[in-house]
């Protein structure tokens, strides 16, 4: 049960860096794979 509970945050901080990409792509109407990496980590600096 340890074991799992020590990927749980992994998986939350996962989570969120997909939505914010996600997010961005939308709001640019760009693929996915074009956003600027650099706005992303902003992005996440700032949540």
């Amino acid at each position: 049960m340890l074991g799992s509970m020590r990927v749980m945050p992994c998986c939350f901080i996962t989570g969120m860096a997909a939505g914010a990409a996600s997010a961005l792509a939308v709001r640019q109407a760009e693929d996915i794979r074009s956003i600027s990496i650099k706005n992303l980590q902003d992005k996440l600096i700032e949540l």
